[in-house]
Order: C-alpha cells, then structure tokens, then sequence
C-alpha cells in the first residue's frame, strides 16, 4: 500500500512539471512573471492564464502564504472558474476553445483555496465536485459545465490522483484539530 502511494506522488510530481512545462510550451520565465506579476495575469484576463499555476506552492516554487502565490490563486480562479468547475486554460488550441472543465485543475484550486486560508470555500467545492462523480465515485478526465456529465477518457488516474491528494489534505487537517481538541480538553482535566 505505502509503495502505491509513493509510486502514486512520484507519478503526480513527474506528470505534473511535465504539464507545467510543456504541454502548454510555456518557459519558466513566462511562468515566473506571471506569478510575481499577478497584477499582470488578472490586466491580461484570460490570454496566458493556465490552472498548472496552482502547482507553484505544491511543488516549492513559492510559499503558500506569499502574497504572490494569493494573488495567483485568485487571478487563476477569476479567469478559469466557471460554474464550479476549473477550465485548463480558456484560450484557443489545436482542439478551438476548450468547451469542458478539466477534472484536475478543480482539485488544484480546491487545494490552493486550502493552503490560502480559503478551507471553508475548499471544502464546500470539494463536496460539490464528489457530486459528479459516478455511481462508483469514478470521475474522468473532463466535465460538462452545464450538465456535470462526465466526459473525456474514463476513468481518468489523473483525476482520481488529485482527489486522493485533495482528500488526505482534508484528513490531515481533521487530525491536526482532533489533536489539538483532545489536547486541550486534557489539558483543562487537570
């Protein structure tokens, strides 16, 4: 089991530089200045905005509690969340305009909306987006943003991948305050 979940965060970190790099071809200098330009993101809209910016705190490029990475969350969320869901990105590809949420990139603003302080509005999504799974609790790679129908390649291990991440965040916060709970209580017993 423990070797699974290693395997499974080994293959999440490669995936995910991968994507962050190079599937949207972007270099780290426009990544960069996207972040510690946020001004420049939410003046540019939805141009150059891409969802992979969330995985800046996750994989140490920056602080969750630098104000940089606040900004970005938030530009991030203003230009890509739409009716609950997380766009990729909402410029034009090879494909025309993206038409469906990405399944993964609502996980990764659920979980940038956590470590910001944002965990009441990080759980209410969380809950929201357990709605859309199917009736084994599966999600696939892209999700219809009028009907919530699932669509895409099914079942998507990226998807699933975010969710376990996203889920052991809110375990272990749960943990921490039962501890701290049953710490304090004993503390007041004596």
């Amino acid at each position: 089991y423990r070797v699974f979940i290693s395997f499974a965060f080994w293959l999440h970190y490669v995936l995910s530089i991968f994507f962050f790099f190079f599937f949207k071809q972007k270099t780290a200098y426009e990544i960069s200045a996207c972040l510690v330009g946020s001004e420049m993101c939410i003046r540019d809209s939805n141009q150059a905005m891409d969802s992979s910016l969330l995985l800046m705190e996750p994989y140490g490029f920056i602080e969750a509690d630098d104000i940089r990475y606040h900004k970005t969350v938030e530009a991030v969320k203003k230009a890509l969340f739409h009716k609950g869901l997380m766009y990729r990105y909402n410029s034009k590809d090879d494909f025309g305009l993206p038409t469906s949420a990405f399944t993964i990139c609502t996980f990764w603003l659920i979980r940038a909306l956590f470590v910001t302080g944002h965990k009441e509005e990080a759980r209410c999504l969380f809950d929201e987006v357990l709605k859309y799974s199917n009736h084994l609790g599966l999600f696939s790679e892209d999700i219809d943003f009028e009907t919530k129908e699932q669509l895409g390649n099914f079942p998507q291990a990226y998807s699933h991948l975010a969710l376990v991440n996203t889920a052991i965040l809110f375990a272990e916060e749960e943990k921490r305050l039962s501890f701290c709970l049953l710490y304090t209580s004993d503390a007041a017993d004596e």
